[in-house]
């Protein structure tokens, strides 16, 4: 996902960072993003094992940068153009008149941009002119240039698209325009935090090092294993691989059995702190004597009877 270095509203690189990350093609369902001042924090909302616990960053190497804004109704027939670091230059043409964004190109090499049926919303004009920006990137026609969509901004009243190209101190890239209510910015350098800090995950609930309880249940190369509540994994040899820091669980569930499920059968009585699923002991448990089974008198009949 594309994530603006900054933007108009907070100027935030860690705010537009939370909204990447919990977006609905973000990783909005495992990971929590929090933002205090200029920190990030991330939470997983499940635990692991190992893995899914660093965080990478590309940050050294952050790129150019252009903003298209939208703030009236662009025309049939107008035209902008972006150039990328190679120098090849793309011609845009607005087309009311069709829905085609895939970046395909007219007759005169010119990228469609289809606004039919868009009706007066900016925001899927700027859907639209990001998909036929990355349509014509993924055809060819532009090297290393990447369209995306401010969200939400302004409550639709503007709409700002942001074209990236990921080269350092970028000499050719550019983009101009000669579209109505459509204006593009001059290229600037991505705006980065001067000190960056990535560190570990925190948090993580019930997952497999956060949970200790009787055992643990791990499936690994076609096989199950039921290792210590205290283990990390298994190594090379197929061994429980101990982790001496992770405390096991001390205190005995009533009655005095130690499993890693909440459940427990309690029995029904007259005080109503004590409604359970069960009222009679036979409820539960059932118990079949040596001499109730249906073949005793078969096998012992010469004994009974004699």
């Amino acid at each position: 996902m594309l994530v603006p270095a900054s933007d108009p509203v907070s100027g935030s690189v860690v705010t537009d960072l939370k909204k990447a990350i919990l977006h609905k093609n973000g990783h909005g369902s495992q990971i929590n993003a929090t933002v205090s001042s200029t920190t990030l924090t991330l939470n997983q909302t499940k635990g692991g094992i190992v893995g899914n616990t660093t965080i990478e960053s590309s940050f050294n190497n952050p790129g150019a940068r252009l903003q298209i804004a939208i703030t009236g109704t662009p025309a049939n027939g107008e035209t902008f153009s972006l150039t990328d670091e190679a120098n090849t230059t793309q011609t845009f043409i607005i087309d009311t008149s069709v829905t085609t964004q895939d970046g395909t190109r007219d007759g005169s090499n010119r990228v469609i941009v289809g606004f039919s049926g868009l009706g007066t919303s900016k925001e899927l004009k700027g859907k639209a002119i990001a998909s036929a920006i990355n349509g014509a990137r993924e055809k060819g026609f532009l090297a290393d240039v990447y369209a995306a969509r401010r969200y939400n901004f302004a409550g639709g009243a503007q709409e700002f698209i942001y074209v990236f190209s990921n080269t350092p101190s970028a000499t050719n890239f550019d983009g101009s325009e000669s579209v109505t209510g459509m204006t593009i910015s001059s290229t600037s350098n991505r705006t980065l935090p001067s000190t960056l800090t990535i560190g570990n995950f925190i948090g993580g609930i019930d997952g497999f090092d956060s949970r200790v309880e009787a055992f643990k249940i791990l499936a690994q190369g076609s096989k199950l294993y039921v290792l210590p509540p205290n283990s990390k994994g298994i190594d090379d040899s197929n061994l429980p691989i101990i982790d001496h820091n992770i405390q096991g669980a001390q205190t005995l569930r009533e009655p005095l059995a130690k499993r890693p499920v909440n459940i427990r059968n309690i029995q029904n009585t007259s005080s109503a702190r004590a409604i359970g699923n069960f009222r009679h002991i036979y409820d539960i448990v059932q118990y079949t004597s040596e001499d109730q089974r249906k073949d005793f008198l078969v096998d012992n009949l010469e004994q009974v009877t004699s």
